[in-house]
């Protein structure tokens, strides 16, 4: 189920992947309590269907799931689709995970007991969502057109301003040709661009991005 808010016109998109029913409510709370729009799931089949639907900016898993599933090697997994989104590992158990994984090298861990403190998820989600963009961006990402795109929508911006069609953005980031489109259209309508037989939403969104961000390298 997905929960929205009111407080800020494009929310940033949270997977959240907690088995417990009243942890996951609380948790639900805290962050749309904070702007977020979550996707709340008990399993890791909600979860993937979430993914696929969502175009999240952010994951936040348990790591032990109650299906025998473990939230490290789902988020690994879908980090390696889309390594530019954001990720939280949630545990009863103080020992963070073993981050032999490239993927798990910029996600961050909290010990579940520290969740009595609201304020330290809604903080440390917030420090690894900064910590996910480039930095050449970060400094000037906070306050300008395509501060409420999404994570991913800002990264196949990228890619559009470098020149690259559709197939090539999907391959680059090894994603389906559809869920590339799919991203186009949201990022798109985000930015307010129509298209019409006047107007190439692709150079209108390019130019908004080197005008914002600078030329952008490959």
């Amino acid at each position: 189920m997905v929960y929205s808010t009111k407080s800020q016109p494009t929310p940033r998109r949270v997977i959240l992947l907690e088995d417990e029913a009243l942890s996951r409510m609380l948790l639900t709370e805290v962050l749309t309590e904070a702007g977020f729009l979550v996707s709340a799931c008990e399993n890791s089949s909600q979860a993937l269907k979430a993914f696929k639907d969502l175009d999240p900016d952010a994951l936040i898993f348990d790591i032990n799931l109650g299906d025998g599933t473990s939230g490290v090697d789902l988020m690994v997994s879908l980090l390696r689709q889309s390594p530019d989104v954001a990720g939280v590992l949630l545990s009863n158990y103080q020992i963070a995970p073993d981050k032999k994984d490239k993927e798990l090298q910029e996600v961050a861990f909290i010990d579940k007991r520290d969740l009595a403190d609201p304020q330290i998820l809604i903080t440390t989600l917030n420090t690894v969502l900064s910590d996910s963009l480039r930095p050449e961006e970060s400094a000037r990402f906070k306050k300008n057109i395509l501060s409420e795109l999404t994570s991913s929508q800002l990264e196949v911006l990228r890619l559009v301003a470098l020149g690259l069609s559709n197939q090539e953005i999907a391959d680059r980031r090894e994603t389906s040709l559809r869920g590339t489109e799919q991203i186009l259209n949201r990022l798109f309508t985000s930015l307010g661009i129509k298209s019409d037989t006047k107007t190439n939403p692709r150079v209108v969104a390019s130019r908004m991005y080197i005008t914002t961000l600078g030329i952008p390298e490959r």
